[in-house]
């Protein structure tokens, strides 16, 4: 779905990541918060899109899920 290819764009720009990562973050949050993908990259690009338009883009909060999992790797 676009809406989905366009979530992954915002969310690799935002984390600097590449597309598996994103697409895996965006997976990890719809399964987390029992929202289906495609409606949350839905969201996703409907706040960003807001707030492009008002001059604040603000970050998706998705940085500390891949923070928790870094760290989870680092302890192995």
């Amino acid at each position: 779905m676009p809406v989905i290819e366009q979530a992954k764009g915002i969310v690799m720009a935002q984390q600097g990541c590449g597309p598996e990562e994103a697409f895996e973050l965006l997976r990890r949050v719809s399964q987390r918060t029992n929202v289906k993908l495609h409606l949350l990259a839905e969201q996703i690009v409907k706040q960003v899109s807001t707030s492009a338009s008002t001059g604040n883009v603000t970050s998706i909060p998705l940085r500390a899920t891949r923070h928790r999992r870094s760290r989870a790797r680092q302890r192995m």
